[in-house]
């Protein structure tokens, strides 16, 4: 997972308008227990891509890893309204 998060982290920066690198990032370093740095990348994501749902849901586990629970929820709630990709 490492790589996958220098890998991302390198397309994150050469494209840095670019919401899906931001969210590949976010997943990869939330997957290795980064959270915080995880939340920056797909808050930015979100940013970026905001009718994205994939990017929302992320953005709502790693909110809900913070204890976050009323963000989590509302970033859940606007991913379920977005609907499948």
């Amino acid at each position: 997972m490492r790589r996958a998060v220098q890998h991302y982290s390198r397309a994150a920066t050469i494209e840095a308008e670019n919401g899906r690198h931001h969210l590949r990032l976010g997943l990869a370093l939330l997957y290795t227990g980064e959270t915080e740095a995880a939340l920056d990348h797909l808050a930015r994501s979100t940013d970026l891509e905001p009718a994205r749902a994939a990017a929302w849901t992320a953005y709502s586990q790693a909110l809900l890893q913070q204890r976050e629970v009323d963000r989590a929820l509302v970033a859940a709630q606007r991913a379920a309204r977005l609907g499948p990709e």
